[in-house]
């Protein structure tokens, strides 16, 4: 482990000529005019209350966040040279989780519920290793084709290089075969669960307000007998370094060994967010009550986790456009 500390250390040293290029650059996007840095300021000013030159500091740091994001994916993963500081207390977590819920003698994965925190393909890395270890299976991670056909070839060659396999939305039919099909062979799917959907979704209180969360895969993996594990890694100190973040989200299944629920801990204690009333009761719409239940635990996690480093999330984008239907736009539906 120490060795691994002195050549994650020795590759920030070598890079540092970069990151004071890639400080320059954040300043300069932090302070410009543009939609991402106004949308940034915004929701730092509206759900954290942030103001003056605070606003402008946590726009760069999350344009600088990017940037460590880019090294770490394409230098310091490759090179070996990042460090994840609690891998064996989330194996261990791992082999609890498979021998209370019989996941080896069910033949069953799990569904990974993350979001865009940090470097979302590191989570991945780590939670395959996990399953390997565990002799689980492998991770398939699920993505939405990019508009230009090399970006699509860049994203799944950044992902197979952690050892993960791309499963390509290209329609919700085919997309819930292949989920299908993963989990009947004993995979594990993963799912970035904090984009805003542009339509539909179950709304939950996030950082004091409502907002929009898609539910369809946790939903129809439920309905698989599927349990579901809140997981991000979270990056301490210098690029390269890592926690990873997890925790069982709330399931009907019943486990085999009640004993080794116990050790069944998230890695952080943390509130269910609030569900929107309108959801309520579950019996009259879409969203069933174990899944609302699963996705608050989710939404509060989520919420929990940024507050430990808000600077790797992405502010940058309009996750509170979106509000909740009215009551005459639910009597209409």
């Amino acid at each position: 482990m120490k060795i691994n500390y002195l050549w994650c250390l020795l590759m920030n040293v070598a890079l540092l000529p970069l990151y004071a290029l890639f400080f320059t650059l954040s300043l300069v996007c932090a302070v410009l005019p543009i939609n991402p840095s106004r949308t940034c300021r915004r929701n730092f000013r509206e759900r954290l209350g942030l103001s003056g030159l605070a606003l402008y500091l946590e726009t760069l740091k999350v344009y600088l966040n990017y940037g460590f994001y880019f090294v770490e994916g394409f230098v310091l993963w490759p090179l070996g040279a990042c460090v994840q500081l609690n891998a064996s207390r989330f194996s261990d977590f791992m082999g609890n989780v498979a021998k209370a819920y019989d996941l080896r003698e069910r033949g069953k994965g799990v569904i990974v519920v993350g979001g865009h925190y940090s470097v979302i393909e590191h989570a991945g890395g780590c939670f395959h290793q996990a399953l390997l270890q565990n002799q689980l299976g492998g991770l398939h991670v699920l993505a939405k084709p990019a508009p230009v056909p090399v970006l699509t070839k860049l994203l799944e060659l950044f992902r197979h290089v952690r050892g993960l396999r791309v499963i390509w939305t290209l329609g919700q039919l085919q997309t819930f075969r292949e989920i299908r099909r993963s989990l009947g062979q004993g995979n594990s799917i993963a799912l970035v669960n904090d984009q805003k959907p542009t339509t539909g979704g179950a709304f939950f209180r996030f950082f004091g307000a409502w907002a929009a969360f898609p539910f369809m895969g946790i939903d129809f993996a439920a309905k698989q007998g599927t349990l579901a594990i809140a997981c991000n890694v979270r990056r301490v100190g210098l690029p390269g370094l890592f926690r990873i973040e997890y925790a069982l989200l709330p399931t009907s299944l019943r486990p085999r060994d009640t004993l080794l629920c116990k050790d069944i801990v998230p890695s952080f204690s943390f509130e269910s967010a609030e569900i929107w009333p309108g959801h309520l009761p579950y019996e009259s719409g879409k969203l069933r009550e174990e899944t609302a239940q699963q996705l608050a635990a989710y939404v509060g996690w989520l919420e929990s986790l940024v507050k430990m480093g808000r600077s790797q999330w992405c502010w940058d984008y309009r996750k509170w456009s979106r509000q909740p239907p009215s009551e005459a736009d639910l009597r209409r539906a």
